[in-house]
């Protein structure tokens, strides 16, 4: 009987130990070691880009004074650089991996218009006008070439967390060039400024104190400025608007006004115009006595995306558009768009 009970086991366990043939015991198997056969597919250090050169910053790199300090977060250990940004007032931005919308959101999703950086990056801020404008090209790149890590700018000063493993230079990068966002908006206006063929009395230094440009061109004269309204009731943050205005070729021309819904009451309190209103199209209302004769003209003639409001006096005609248009061809459009407008006022019938 003992056969039948240990003949089986036996004949299993001579199945790997022979005479002259020994076998292992099996074991898992290890996993096999990938070989490269070809280019590497995952980006490496070599195959970065270069950084971009300092001097084509508006300050040097390695003077930003960054902080780096080790935290902890979720039972993990991640490297935090820390950068003061004493322009940033009271924005606060927010930027980390992509989130699938939720349903119950009602509101418009912040996107840059840089398609690859909203594809890598989901951004929550509380003044969305100024945060297009602080997140510029030199900071959107510094974020996408520190991917991996969060990015936060709060009560003045910028954060950037990487995991130990991450591109720690990067990051450090990434933390020092956040935090100059106001210097970065300050140096794009001044190269608005040189491509209009402007001279600055002076070069704006930050993105709260950007000087005028004036332009003569055309036979009209131009003023390009950035206006910021008191913030009405139930909001924290002041609007801002690129204001671009040309002086009548004939002085005494009607008074008038068309503005988007949204923006009315900033720009009516910049520009101290009032009296009753009437809706001409949806989101859009008229003033003055002469407002409804000629909204039809002023949409028409205005083809700019981010167009608020346009504003007529007896000398001036300024068109208002939302946020800091930092973009040369933008503005561009938007001289000759007030330039049509000087000139369907002043012969109305044309």
């Amino acid at each position: 009987m003992w056969f039948f009970a240990w003949g089986p086991i036996a004949w299993g366990i001579g199945r790997y130990v022979r005479p002259g043939r020994p076998r292992p015991w099996p074991a898992p198997k290890p996993k096999a070691k990938l070989e490269p056969t070809g280019k590497a597919t995952s980006p490496t250090k070599e195959q970065l880009p270069e950084a971009e050169p300092a001097n084509r910053l508006p300050f040097d790199i390695d003077t930003v004074s960054v902080t780096r300090r080790r935290v902890s977060s979720n039972y993990s250990q991640e490297e935090c650089f820390v950068a003061r940004s004493e322009e940033a007032g009271g924005l606060d931005i927010a930027v980390g991996p992509p989130r699938p919308r939720s349903r119950w959101f009602s509101g418009d999703p912040f996107e840059t218009g840089d398609s690859q950086f909203d594809t890598l990056f989901s951004v929550e801020t509380n003044d969305p006008i100024l945060a297009r404008a602080w997140l510029g090209p030199h900071v959107r790149e510094a974020m996408i070439r520190a991917n991996g890590c969060s990015f936060r700018l709060i009560n003045r000063i910028a954060e950037v967390r990487s995991s130990p493993w991450g591109n720690l230079e990067e990051a450090r990068r990434a933390a020092a060039v956040l935090s100059k966002g106001s210097a970065l908006i300050a140096a794009e206006w001044n190269r608005l400024a040189s491509g209009l063929s402007a001279e600055l009395e002076e070069p704006a230094e930050r993105h709260d104190r950007l000087p005028v440009i004036q332009v003569d061109l055309g036979g009209f004269s131009y003023s390009i400025q950035t206006t910021q309204s008191s913030a009405p009731s139930g909001r924290t943050r002041p609007a801002i608007f690129t204001r671009i205005d040309v002086q009548h070729r004939k002085p005494g021309g009607p008074t008038l006004a068309i503005v988007a819904d949204a923006h009315k009451e900033d720009i009516l309190a910049i520009t101290n115009m009032g009296g009753p209103s009437h809706t001409f199209v949806k989101g859009f209302s008229s003033f003055g006595e002469h407002g409804a004769v000629q909204a039809g003209a002023i949409l028409d003639a205005t083809t700019h995306a981010e167009f608020a409001g346009a504003v007529s006096d007896d000398r001036t005609m300024s068109v208002f558009l939302r946020g800091v248009v930092l973009e040369p061809t933008l503005v561009q459009a938007a001289m000759k768009n007030v330039r049509q407008l000087s000139e369907r006022i002043e012969h109305p019938y044309r």
